[in-house]
């Protein structure tokens, strides 16, 4: 939806601006005069990306669910989600809907103008939900839904918090070590007017050098050297062959194998309970993987299924080995009509897994930088005594 710059009069001549999403010249005049302004002099449109986040959205739908199931109109249960949101551009973009909404166009057409906040995900099942008399169960399956993924963000940031922090200090101690400790016993050694092991040496010479630099200079130096390398290693990430290399590490092949699973299964369970056919719905699924060797075969499943076969027998002739309780349970809920609440609980089966192998590999990653830090330390401490252990052969 275009993002309006605007300037108008108000009743005494004074000139009024501001900024607002809108669907069209006309709705935001209509708007303007809302806000007791008498004329729209200018306006001009640019391009804003807002983020909303995940909670915000569960937090959209659990209020409209909550507010249908008991009988409330959509265009009053709008009202009170619109006084309930935080972020003010979200607001703007409820209260378009609301307007929408109150002249006649549906609850899923209203979102649609604004996929941006909603997502063709929620704008499609809104769609269908209303179509079938099913709206008040689609908002509370798209508010778990958002809630899983936002529970989902802050378990996954939170299990990297540990090591990211471990990271720091280890940072934090070598810039100590380096720029005060060595300085002060380099002074001490050099006093002996003796040559030093090749040890001490190195470790002085890097002292100085690091010393010589303007800290913040040098900082800066770092800094840029690891964003310009993430930024390398994201780029050869992501061609064809790494991407390939990545699924056969282990652990790592199962972290995006898991995050793969839960989404397609998550997204094609929400769609299907919420009303939406097989076929659009695995278009959907299928976008929500965003891994690009994953997303064909997960493709390849859309396509069987799409010629007759069995979810089932389509997982397995794409080349993805689900687990057997998950094959059990997509078997189970074929047979009997159950199939999107059973990929639920698939996807569910596969967010745990990828937490018990996030939890493991932050475990494992925190011991490894402190026996990295443990082991410099000690070289440190060893290069720099050992001339003072040898203080009495050196006087001679």
């Amino acid at each position: 939806m275009p993002y309006f710059k605007w300037y108008a009069l108000d009743e005494a001549g004074r000139v009024h601006r501001g900024a607002n999403f809108a669907r069209s010249p006309e709705l935001l005049g209509r708007f303007i005069k809302k806000r007791g302004l008498a004329s729209l002099l200018g306006y001009s449109v640019s391009a804003r990306r807002v983020k909303v986040s995940a909670h915000e959205r569960a937090h959209f739908f659990a209020t409209m669910a909550d507010l249908l199931q008991a009988g409330v109109r959509i265009g009053d249960a709008l009202d009170v989600a619109h006084a309930s949101c935080n972020n003010r551009e979200f607001a703007l973009v409820v209260d378009d809907c609301r307007a929408a909404v109150h002249e006649g166009v549906s609850l899923g057409a209203a979102c649609a103008f604004h996929e941006p906040f909603f997502t063709p995900l929620a704008c499609q099942m809104l769609l269908a939900g209303q179509e079938s008399g099913a709206l008040p169960k689609v908002c509370a399956e798209l508010g778990n839904y958002f809630t899983v993924i936002d529970q989902f963000s802050q378990r996954v940031r939170s299990a990297l918090l540990v090591p990211v922090i471990t990271l720091i200090g280890f940072i934090l101690v070598l810039l100590l070590i380096f720029g005060l400790i060595i300085p002060r016993f380099a002074v001490l050694l050099r006093s002996f007017n003796k040559p030093l092991h090749w040890r001490t040496e190195w470790l002085v010479k890097v002292s100085s050098w690091f010393t010589a630099w303007n800290p913040l200079l040098l900082l800066a130096v770092v800094i840029g050297i690891l964003v310009l390398t993430a930024y390398g290693m994201r780029l050869v990430a992501r061609t064809a062959l790494f991407e390939k290399l990545w699924l056969r590490i282990p652990y790592i092949g199962s972290l995006i194998f898991a995050t793969a699973a839960v989404a397609f299964f998550r997204t094609l369970g929400t769609l299907l309970a919420g009303g939406v056919p097989m076929v659009q719905a695995l278009s959907f699924a299928v976008a929500s993987v965003t891994y690009k060797p994953l997303a064909e075969r997960y493709g390849v499943v859309a396509d069987k299924v799409q010629s007759g076969s069995s979810l089932t027998v389509a997982l397995h002739e794409a080349g993805l080995s689900i687990d057997p309780a998950s094959k059990a349970f997509i078997a189970v809920g074929e047979a009997t009509g159950t199939l999107g609440p059973l990929l639920l609980r698939c996807a569910d089966y596969y967010q745990q897994k990828l937490y018990r192998t996030l939890e493991l590999l932050t475990k494992s990653m925190q011991p490894v930088l402190l026996m990295l830090l443990g082991g410099l330390v000690a070289f440190v401490i060893f290069s720099m005594y050992e001339p003072i252990f040898s203080l009495s052969a050196v006087v001679d």
